[in-house]
């Protein structure tokens, strides 16, 4: 694993405890934002303001909340030229 993917999972999860407001966070924490609409928004908005990107809307999904691995992938597109 690369160290751009090992910092990306690093601030993801940064930011699911800071949603949560929790210290511990694994896959399962995904689920509790994606229950609550508010959170989700919260949470996609606090990742573009994180990576200063924009994820396409195509980009989240259901799926897009699976793992904390999922998120990362689908975010390297966007933090690549970073």
């Amino acid at each position: 694993m690369n160290n751009i993917k090992v910092n990306t999972k690093d601030r993801i999860v940064d930011i699911v405890k800071d949603i949560l407001k929790t210290e511990t966070v694994d896959d399962d924490s995904l689920y509790l934002i994606v229950t609550e609409s508010r959170l989700a928004i919260n949470f996609v908005t606090m990742i573009e303001d994180e990576f200063d990107i924009e994820i396409d809307d195509d980009d989240i999904d259901v799926e897009f909340f699976n793992s904390i691995d999922e998120i990362a992938s689908r975010l390297e597109k966007y933090i690549i030229d970073l």
